[in-house]
């Protein structure tokens, strides 16, 4: 109930007419927050930005592409494969030219999730290790950075590539830790359990 009644809420404020730089605007601050507040909120953010879906004949280019954006991370924090590359491409070609480092960091992160979703892990690899490229000396870079190492590690995982595994835990660790988030830090810490129990499976059977 309460989720319809703030989305309610949303879309009242800009039917009254805002003046957030514009309604779009607000809308994507709006649902920004909701999902980096609570992650398990953002299929409240896809609700909300469903809402402009065919609205987008009214944005700028600038809009279009922080709706595309804004609607892949809320997809990917909802745990929503993705199915092709193409979106995230046209976010990656705007922002290059046009977007802060964080959204460049964020426009390659996501499109290493979506060759992870499809299972091209080298590919993903490779989109993550770029996206750290952008990194500043902030918490907000310091919380993506560490998501992004962790998925690597995770990549690495499933490879059964243990030291790299590890390595990628220690750095996402330090930056969870940088941000503030002891919780996460933590977590990255235990994950290595598994990797160090592969390592001692490998010793007792080097030939399994």
């Amino acid at each position: 109930m309460k989720i319809r009644i703030l989305i309610y809420c949303v879309f009242a404020f800009i039917l009254e007419g805002c003046h957030y730089s514009s309604k779009y605007d607000y809308v994507f601050a709006k649902a920004d927050s909701i999902m980096e507040a609570n992650q398990d909120d953002a299929k409240i953010a896809i609700e909300i930005l469903d809402k402009l879906k065919f609205q987008d004949s009214n944005m700028t280019e600038s809009q279009k592409m922080r709706y595309n954006l804004l609607y892949s991370k809320a997809m990917n924090k909802a745990y929503i494969e993705f199915k092709s590359d193409s979106i995230l491409r046209q976010v990656i070609s705007y922002y290059e030219k046009n977007g802060s480092q964080y959204d460049k960091m964020m426009s390659y992160y996501l499109l290493g999730c979506a060759y992870r979703d499809m299972n091209d892990a080298i590919s993903a690899i490779h989109y993550f290790n770029i996206s750290t490229s952008f990194k500043e000396n902030n918490r907000q870079s310091f919380i993506l950075l560490a998501r992004i190492h962790s998925q690597i590690a995770d990549l690495y995982n499933e490879q059964a590539l243990v030291q790299q595994e590890l390595s990628e835990r220690d750095i996402s660790s330090k930056y969870a830790l940088l941000a503030g988030d002891t919780i996460d830090a933590i977590l990255s810490f235990n994950l290595k359990a598994s990797a160090y129990s592969m390592i001692g499976r490998i010793i007792m059977y080097p030939n399994f």
